[in-house]
């Protein structure tokens, strides 16, 4: 059996990384479409305030909880809202888990996920949660 106390999910800066270098790669292709040169000069400007102002929104918001109880894995936001999770996905880099909702028409087709990365839990903490989603995608495949 499983058992993780809530544990609090740091910033992750390989998510930064992913995201940093995917907008820089479209950055890089841009110049090789025709734009005058005002419009690239303010495109670079407004693309680098929407960076800072996100990457200063990021860091700034509360850290919500993760943890494993009897019921399955959990996410404790800042205003305690418990949402229980359903992992996708298990690798060494990243976790991914859909968020369990209300069987709504919304949901259904727009489905909310949780991103947990390595760096934002401990190595042993990381390790734990990887072995229950790993465990917990086996069991329900084994059920459907």
């Amino acid at each position: 059996m499983f058992s993780l106390t809530a544990t609090k999910l740091n910033f992750s800066w390989v998510s930064v990384g992913l995201w940093t270098s995917a907008s820089a790669s479209c950055f890089i292709l841009l110049p090789f479409y025709w734009w005058p040169d005002v419009w690239q000069v303010t495109f670079s400007i407004l693309y680098s305030v929407i960076v800072l102002v996100s990457l200063g929104l990021a860091w700034r918001q509360p850290r919500s909880h993760i943890g494993i109880d009897s019921d399955g894995a959990y996410l404790r936001q800042h205003n305690n809202d418990l949402i229980r999770l359903d992992f996708v996905r298990a690798n060494a880099v990243q976790l991914i888990a859909r968020k369990v909702s209300d069987d709504t028409i919304w949901y259904s087709v727009w489905p909310q996920f949780c991103l947990i990365y390595r760096d934002q839990l401990g190595l042993e903490d990381y390790a734990l949660l990887r072995s229950f989603a790993a465990q917990d995608m086996l069991s329900r495949g084994a059920k459907r």
